[in-house]
Protein backbone atom coordinates (compact mmCIF):
# COMPACT_ATOMS: atom_id res chain seq x y z
CA UNK A 1 0.00 0.00 0.00
CA UNK A 2 2.81 2.38 0.93
CA UNK A 3 4.55 1.54 -2.32
CA UNK A 4 1.33 2.27 -4.22
CA UNK A 5 0.95 5.65 -2.47
CA UNK A 6 4.62 6.44 -3.12
CA UNK A 7 4.26 5.53 -6.78
CA UNK A 8 1.09 7.61 -7.05
CA UNK A 9 2.82 10.64 -5.47
CA UNK A 10 5.75 10.27 -7.85
CA UNK A 11 3.36 10.11 -10.80
CA UNK A 12 1.56 13.21 -9.55
CA UNK A 13 4.90 15.04 -9.17
CA UNK A 14 5.98 14.01 -12.66
CA UNK A 15 2.61 15.05 -14.08
CA UNK A 16 2.82 18.41 -12.27
CA UNK A 17 6.38 18.96 -13.49
CA UNK A 18 5.35 18.10 -17.04
CA UNK A 19 2.36 20.44 -16.77
CA UNK A 20 4.58 23.24 -15.44
CA UNK A 21 7.12 22.66 -18.19
CA UNK A 22 4.36 22.61 -20.80
CA UNK A 23 2.85 25.80 -19.34
CA UNK A 24 6.24 27.53 -19.35
CA UNK A 25 6.85 26.39 -22.91
CA UNK A 26 3.43 27.67 -23.98
CA UNK A 27 4.13 31.04 -22.30
CA UNK A 28 7.48 31.30 -24.08
CA UNK A 29 5.86 30.49 -27.42
CA UNK A 30 3.15 33.04 -26.70
CA UNK A 31 5.74 35.74 -25.88
CA UNK A 32 7.68 34.89 -29.04
CA UNK A 33 4.47 35.09 -31.07
CA UNK A 34 3.57 38.44 -29.51
CA UNK A 35 7.06 39.78 -30.14
CA UNK A 36 6.88 38.62 -33.76
CA UNK A 37 3.61 40.47 -34.32
CA UNK A 38 5.01 43.59 -32.63
CA UNK A 39 8.06 43.53 -34.91
CA UNK A 40 5.88 43.04 -37.99
CA UNK A 41 3.63 45.90 -36.90
CA UNK A 42 6.66 48.14 -36.43
CA UNK A 43 8.16 47.27 -39.83
CA UNK A 44 4.83 47.77 -41.60
CA UNK A 45 4.36 51.14 -39.84
CA UNK A 46 7.80 52.38 -40.88
CA UNK A 47 7.47 51.23 -44.51
CA UNK A 48 3.94 52.63 -44.77
CA UNK A 49 5.01 55.99 -43.30
CA UNK A 50 7.85 56.36 -45.81
CA UNK A 51 5.58 55.42 -48.73
CA UNK A 52 2.92 57.86 -47.51
CA UNK A 53 5.55 60.60 -47.15
CA UNK A 54 6.71 60.08 -50.72
CA UNK A 55 3.19 59.98 -52.18
CA UNK A 56 2.06 63.05 -50.26
CA UNK A 57 5.17 65.00 -51.20
CA UNK A 58 4.50 64.35 -54.88
CA UNK A 59 0.90 65.57 -54.63
CA UNK A 60 1.47 68.45 -52.22
CA UNK A 61 4.73 69.95 -53.47
CA UNK A 62 4.44 73.03 -55.65
CA UNK A 63 7.40 71.82 -57.71
CA UNK A 64 8.46 68.38 -58.90
CA UNK A 65 10.72 66.60 -56.43
CA UNK A 66 14.39 66.90 -57.35
CA UNK A 67 16.28 63.66 -58.08
CA UNK A 68 18.26 62.22 -55.18
CA UNK A 69 21.59 62.94 -56.89
CA UNK A 70 20.65 66.59 -57.35
CA UNK A 71 19.52 66.84 -53.72
CA UNK A 72 22.83 65.42 -52.47
CA UNK A 73 24.80 67.75 -54.71
CA UNK A 74 22.93 70.76 -53.34
CA UNK A 75 23.32 69.92 -49.64
CA UNK A 76 24.87 72.68 -47.56
CA UNK A 77 27.58 70.79 -45.68
CA UNK A 78 27.83 73.44 -42.96
CA UNK A 79 24.19 73.07 -41.95
CA UNK A 80 24.35 69.29 -42.34
CA UNK A 81 27.18 69.18 -39.79
CA UNK A 82 25.12 71.40 -37.50
CA UNK A 83 22.24 68.89 -37.76
CA UNK A 84 24.53 66.00 -36.82
CA UNK A 85 25.96 68.04 -33.97
CA UNK A 86 22.46 68.80 -32.68
CA UNK A 87 21.60 65.09 -32.56
CA UNK A 88 24.80 64.28 -30.66
CA UNK A 89 24.15 67.11 -28.20
CA UNK A 90 20.57 65.86 -27.73
CA UNK A 91 21.95 62.47 -26.71
CA UNK A 92 24.53 64.01 -24.38
CA UNK A 93 22.12 66.33 -22.58
CA UNK A 94 19.43 63.67 -22.27
CA UNK A 95 21.94 61.35 -20.58
CA UNK A 96 23.00 64.26 -18.31
CA UNK A 97 19.44 64.34 -16.93
CA UNK A 98 19.63 60.75 -15.72
CA UNK A 99 23.12 61.20 -14.37
CA UNK A 100 22.23 64.22 -12.23
CA UNK A 101 19.28 62.32 -10.68
CA UNK A 102 21.42 59.22 -10.04
CA UNK A 103 24.18 61.35 -8.50
CA UNK A 104 21.68 63.17 -6.27
CA UNK A 105 19.87 60.05 -5.07
CA UNK A 106 22.83 57.68 -4.71
CA UNK A 107 25.75 60.04 -4.14
CA UNK A 108 27.66 58.60 -7.12
CA UNK A 109 27.71 59.53 -10.80
CA UNK A 110 27.25 56.77 -13.35
CA UNK A 111 27.45 58.36 -16.77
CA UNK A 112 27.87 55.09 -18.78
CA UNK A 113 24.62 53.77 -17.27
CA UNK A 114 22.95 57.16 -17.81
CA UNK A 115 23.95 57.19 -21.48
CA UNK A 116 22.75 53.65 -22.06
CA UNK A 117 19.46 54.13 -20.24
CA UNK A 118 18.85 57.29 -22.32
CA UNK A 119 19.48 55.51 -25.64
CA UNK A 120 17.45 52.49 -24.58
CA UNK A 121 14.53 54.72 -23.66
CA UNK A 122 14.53 56.43 -27.05
CA UNK A 123 14.92 53.09 -28.86
CA UNK A 124 11.99 51.36 -27.14
CA UNK A 125 9.83 54.49 -27.27
CA UNK A 126 10.35 54.57 -31.03
CA UNK A 127 9.41 50.93 -31.67
CA UNK A 128 6.37 50.61 -29.39
CA UNK A 129 2.80 51.92 -29.89
CA UNK A 130 2.06 55.29 -28.26
CA UNK A 131 5.84 55.52 -27.51
CA UNK A 132 5.10 53.63 -24.29
CA UNK A 133 7.89 51.06 -24.12
CA UNK A 134 10.85 53.19 -23.06
CA UNK A 135 10.21 53.58 -19.34
CA UNK A 136 9.67 49.86 -18.49
CA UNK A 137 12.91 48.85 -20.22
CA UNK A 138 14.80 51.69 -18.58
CA UNK A 139 13.56 50.60 -15.15
CA UNK A 140 14.52 47.00 -15.90
CA UNK A 141 18.01 48.04 -17.04
CA UNK A 142 18.67 50.14 -13.94
CA UNK A 143 17.45 47.27 -11.75
CA UNK A 144 19.99 45.01 -13.46
CA UNK A 145 22.65 47.56 -12.55
CA UNK A 146 21.89 47.07 -8.86
CA UNK A 147 19.40 49.86 -8.14
CA UNK A 148 16.31 48.96 -6.10
CA UNK A 149 13.00 48.56 -7.93
CA UNK A 150 11.45 51.59 -6.26
CA UNK A 151 14.49 53.77 -6.90
CA UNK A 152 14.64 52.69 -10.56
CA UNK A 153 11.01 53.70 -11.03
CA UNK A 154 11.58 56.96 -9.16
CA UNK A 155 14.59 57.93 -11.31
CA UNK A 156 12.76 57.25 -14.58
CA UNK A 157 9.44 58.79 -13.51
CA UNK A 158 11.05 61.90 -12.04
CA UNK A 159 13.01 62.51 -15.22
CA UNK A 160 9.90 61.86 -17.33
CA UNK A 161 7.71 64.24 -15.32
CA UNK A 162 10.27 67.09 -15.33
CA UNK A 163 11.01 66.53 -19.01
CA UNK A 164 7.37 66.55 -20.08
CA UNK A 165 6.61 69.60 -17.90
CA UNK A 166 9.48 71.51 -19.53
CA UNK A 167 8.31 70.40 -22.95
CA UNK A 168 4.81 71.67 -22.25
CA UNK A 169 6.14 75.07 -21.14
CA UNK A 170 8.13 75.48 -24.36
CA UNK A 171 5.24 74.18 -26.48
CA UNK A 172 2.67 76.45 -24.85
CA UNK A 173 4.89 79.49 -25.32
CA UNK A 174 5.36 78.76 -29.02
CA UNK A 175 1.71 77.91 -29.69
CA UNK A 176 0.42 80.96 -27.82
CA UNK A 177 2.84 83.63 -29.00
CA UNK A 178 3.66 82.35 -32.49
CA UNK A 179 0.38 80.87 -33.68
CA UNK A 180 0.68 83.13 -36.73
CA UNK A 181 3.14 80.57 -38.16
CA UNK A 182 0.10 78.46 -39.12
CA UNK A 183 -0.77 81.03 -41.78
CA UNK A 184 1.73 79.20 -43.98
CA UNK A 185 -1.03 76.61 -44.47
CA UNK A 186 -3.23 79.29 -46.14
CA UNK A 187 -6.33 77.12 -45.58
CA UNK A 188 -8.34 78.33 -42.51
CA UNK A 189 -9.75 74.82 -41.96
CA UNK A 190 -6.25 73.36 -41.76
CA UNK A 191 -5.14 76.13 -39.43
CA UNK A 192 -8.05 75.40 -37.08
CA UNK A 193 -7.34 71.66 -37.23
CA UNK A 194 -3.69 72.13 -36.26
CA UNK A 195 -4.59 74.43 -33.38
CA UNK A 196 -7.27 72.09 -32.01
CA UNK A 197 -5.12 68.97 -32.43
CA UNK A 198 -2.11 70.69 -30.88
CA UNK A 199 -3.97 71.83 -27.77
CA UNK A 200 -5.65 68.43 -27.37
CA UNK A 201 -2.21 66.85 -27.43
CA UNK A 202 -1.05 69.45 -24.92
CA UNK A 203 -3.95 68.53 -22.60
CA UNK A 204 -3.18 64.81 -22.86
CA UNK A 205 0.48 65.32 -21.99
CA UNK A 206 -0.46 67.69 -19.17
CA UNK A 207 -2.73 65.05 -17.63
CA UNK A 208 0.08 62.49 -17.82
CA UNK A 209 2.57 64.81 -16.14
CA UNK A 210 0.07 65.90 -13.49
CA UNK A 211 -0.92 62.28 -12.84
CA UNK A 212 2.67 61.26 -12.08
CA UNK A 213 3.21 64.20 -9.73
CA UNK A 214 -0.17 63.62 -8.05
CA UNK A 215 0.73 59.97 -7.58
CA UNK A 216 3.70 61.03 -5.50
CA UNK A 217 2.13 63.97 -3.69
CA UNK A 218 -1.29 62.42 -3.00
CA UNK A 219 -0.55 58.67 -2.77
CA UNK A 220 -3.66 57.78 -0.77
CA UNK A 221 -6.06 59.32 -3.26
CA UNK A 222 -4.32 57.84 -6.29
CA UNK A 223 -4.03 54.41 -4.66
CA UNK A 224 -7.77 54.41 -4.00
CA UNK A 225 -8.41 55.31 -7.62
CA UNK A 226 -6.05 52.58 -8.86
CA UNK A 227 -7.60 50.01 -6.54
CA UNK A 228 -11.10 51.01 -7.57
CA UNK A 229 -10.16 50.80 -11.24
CA UNK A 230 -8.66 47.36 -10.82
CA UNK A 231 -11.72 46.05 -9.02
CA UNK A 232 -14.00 47.60 -11.62
CA UNK A 233 -12.32 45.63 -14.39
CA UNK A 234 -13.02 42.32 -12.58
CA UNK A 235 -9.85 40.93 -14.07
CA UNK A 236 -7.64 40.79 -10.98
CA UNK A 237 -8.06 38.90 -7.73
CA UNK A 238 -7.94 40.74 -4.42
CA UNK A 239 -4.44 39.46 -3.67
CA UNK A 240 -3.14 40.83 -6.92
CA UNK A 241 -4.83 44.16 -6.30
CA UNK A 242 -3.34 44.27 -2.81
CA UNK A 243 0.13 43.40 -4.13
CA UNK A 244 -0.07 46.03 -6.85
CA UNK A 245 -1.18 48.63 -4.31
CA UNK A 246 1.78 47.77 -2.07
CA UNK A 247 4.18 48.15 -4.99
CA UNK A 248 2.52 51.45 -5.90
CA UNK A 249 3.04 52.67 -2.35
CA UNK A 250 6.73 51.74 -2.52
CA UNK A 251 7.18 53.54 -5.85
CA UNK A 252 5.34 56.62 -4.57
CA UNK A 253 7.47 56.69 -1.43
CA UNK A 254 10.71 56.44 -3.42
CA UNK A 255 9.43 59.08 -5.82
CA UNK A 256 8.75 61.47 -2.93
CA UNK A 257 12.18 60.75 -1.49
CA UNK A 258 13.78 61.44 -4.88
CA UNK A 259 11.84 64.69 -5.24
CA UNK A 260 12.81 65.72 -1.69
CA UNK A 261 16.47 64.92 -2.37
CA UNK A 262 16.40 67.06 -5.53
CA UNK A 263 14.74 69.94 -3.65
CA UNK A 264 17.39 69.77 -0.93
CA UNK A 265 20.03 70.21 -3.63
CA UNK A 266 18.66 73.12 -5.71
CA UNK A 267 21.78 73.34 -7.85
CA UNK A 268 21.21 69.78 -9.07
CA UNK A 269 17.54 70.53 -9.67
CA UNK A 270 18.44 73.64 -11.67
CA UNK A 271 20.94 71.59 -13.67
CA UNK A 272 18.21 69.07 -14.40
CA UNK A 273 15.87 71.81 -15.62
CA UNK A 274 18.65 73.37 -17.68
CA UNK A 275 19.46 70.04 -19.35
CA UNK A 276 15.78 69.56 -20.16
CA UNK A 277 15.49 73.03 -21.67
CA UNK A 278 18.62 72.63 -23.79
CA UNK A 279 17.73 69.14 -25.07
CA UNK A 280 14.18 70.13 -25.94
CA UNK A 281 15.33 73.35 -27.60
CA UNK A 282 17.79 71.38 -29.73
CA UNK A 283 15.14 68.90 -30.85
CA UNK A 284 12.68 71.72 -31.59
CA UNK A 285 15.06 73.66 -33.88
CA UNK A 286 16.49 70.56 -35.59
CA UNK A 287 14.02 70.69 -38.54
CA UNK A 288 14.98 74.33 -39.15
CA UNK A 289 18.59 73.37 -39.82
CA UNK A 290 17.49 70.41 -41.94
CA UNK A 291 15.54 72.89 -44.10
CA UNK A 292 18.61 75.13 -44.40
CA UNK A 293 20.80 72.15 -45.30
CA UNK A 294 18.56 70.96 -48.14
CA UNK A 295 16.69 74.02 -49.43
CA UNK A 296 19.73 76.17 -50.21
CA UNK A 297 18.97 79.63 -51.59
CA UNK A 298 15.21 78.92 -51.59
CA UNK A 299 15.02 80.00 -47.94
CA UNK A 300 16.57 82.87 -46.00
CA UNK A 301 18.02 81.97 -42.60
CA UNK A 302 16.77 83.99 -39.68
CA UNK A 303 15.13 83.94 -36.26
CA UNK A 304 11.65 84.37 -37.73
CA UNK A 305 11.98 81.28 -39.93
CA UNK A 306 13.50 79.29 -37.03
CA UNK A 307 10.61 80.16 -34.70
CA UNK A 308 8.02 79.43 -37.40
CA UNK A 309 9.41 75.98 -38.18
CA UNK A 310 9.89 75.22 -34.47
CA UNK A 311 6.26 76.16 -33.80
CA UNK A 312 4.99 74.09 -36.73
CA UNK A 313 7.07 71.20 -35.39
CA UNK A 314 5.43 71.54 -31.97
CA UNK A 315 1.90 71.63 -33.42
CA UNK A 316 2.65 68.51 -35.47
CA UNK A 317 4.23 66.60 -32.58
CA UNK A 318 1.46 67.35 -30.09
CA UNK A 319 -1.26 66.92 -32.69
CA UNK A 320 -0.32 63.27 -33.17
CA UNK A 321 -0.15 62.35 -29.47
CA UNK A 322 -3.07 59.90 -29.79
CA UNK A 323 -1.75 58.07 -32.85
CA UNK A 324 -1.04 54.45 -31.76
CA UNK A 325 1.74 53.69 -34.25
CA UNK A 326 5.36 53.34 -32.98
CA UNK A 327 6.76 56.84 -32.56
CA UNK A 328 3.54 58.13 -34.20
CA UNK A 329 4.99 56.92 -37.52
CA UNK A 330 3.02 57.97 -40.56
CA UNK A 331 1.11 60.71 -38.78
CA UNK A 332 3.73 63.16 -37.57
CA UNK A 333 5.64 63.04 -40.86
CA UNK A 334 2.61 63.77 -43.01
CA UNK A 335 1.25 66.39 -40.64
CA UNK A 336 4.60 68.20 -40.54
CA UNK A 337 4.98 67.84 -44.31
CA UNK A 338 1.85 69.92 -44.91
CA UNK A 339 3.36 72.81 -42.98
CA UNK A 340 6.56 72.72 -45.06
CA UNK A 341 4.84 72.57 -48.46
CA UNK A 342 5.50 76.24 -49.19
CA UNK A 343 8.94 76.25 -47.55
CA UNK A 344 10.79 73.16 -48.81
CA UNK A 345 9.64 73.27 -52.41
CA UNK A 346 11.34 70.71 -54.64
CA UNK A 347 12.90 68.84 -51.72
CA UNK A 348 9.83 68.30 -49.54
CA UNK A 349 10.14 64.54 -49.20
CA UNK A 350 13.89 64.56 -48.56
CA UNK A 351 13.56 67.36 -46.00
CA UNK A 352 10.93 65.55 -43.92
CA UNK A 353 12.67 62.19 -44.34
CA UNK A 354 16.03 63.64 -43.27
CA UNK A 355 14.48 65.30 -40.20
CA UNK A 356 12.70 62.08 -39.30
CA UNK A 357 15.85 60.03 -39.80
CA UNK A 358 17.88 62.25 -37.50
CA UNK A 359 15.22 62.54 -34.78
CA UNK A 360 13.70 59.03 -35.01
CA UNK A 361 15.30 56.38 -37.21
CA UNK A 362 18.84 57.15 -36.02
CA UNK A 363 17.92 56.12 -32.47
CA UNK A 364 16.45 52.88 -33.79
CA UNK A 365 19.70 52.16 -35.62
CA UNK A 366 21.70 52.91 -32.45
CA UNK A 367 19.35 50.66 -30.45
CA UNK A 368 19.74 47.82 -32.93
CA UNK A 369 23.54 48.03 -32.66
CA UNK A 370 23.21 47.98 -28.86
CA UNK A 371 20.96 44.91 -29.07
CA UNK A 372 23.39 43.12 -31.39
CA UNK A 373 26.31 43.94 -29.10
CA UNK A 374 24.37 42.64 -26.10
CA UNK A 375 23.47 39.42 -27.94
CA UNK A 376 27.09 38.79 -28.94
CA UNK A 377 28.32 39.52 -25.41
CA UNK A 378 25.76 37.20 -23.81
CA UNK A 379 26.53 34.48 -26.36
CA UNK A 380 30.23 34.67 -25.51
CA UNK A 381 29.44 34.54 -21.78
CA UNK A 382 27.27 31.44 -22.21
CA UNK A 383 29.93 29.84 -24.35
CA UNK A 384 32.59 30.59 -21.72
CA UNK A 385 30.43 29.01 -19.00
CA UNK A 386 29.79 25.92 -21.08
CA UNK A 387 33.47 25.47 -21.96
CA UNK A 388 35.47 26.48 -18.88
CA UNK A 389 39.23 26.13 -19.24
Amino acid sequence: MDELVSTTEQNVEVTAAEATEESTSNMEHKREGTKLWENLFFIISVVASIVMMYMQSRSASQEAEKPFVEVIAGVDVKYLLICLGLVLLMIVFDSFKYNVIIRTTTGKSNYPASLKVSLMGKFYDNITPFSSGGQPFQIYYLHQKGYSGGRCSAIILFKYSVNIATRLIISAALMLFNARSLWVLQDPTQQTFYQVAGWIGFAINFVLAFGIVAFAIFPKITQRLVKWGMKATNKLKHKKVHGTTKRSQAVAEDFRKTFAQMIKKPINLLLMLLYCLIELALSTVLPYYVVLALCGDAVTPGWALMLDIATLNVFSQLGTSLVPTPGTSGAVENLFMLTLTHIATGVLFWTVFSWRFLSYYSFIVIGLFMSIEKFIRQHRQRKALQNPQ
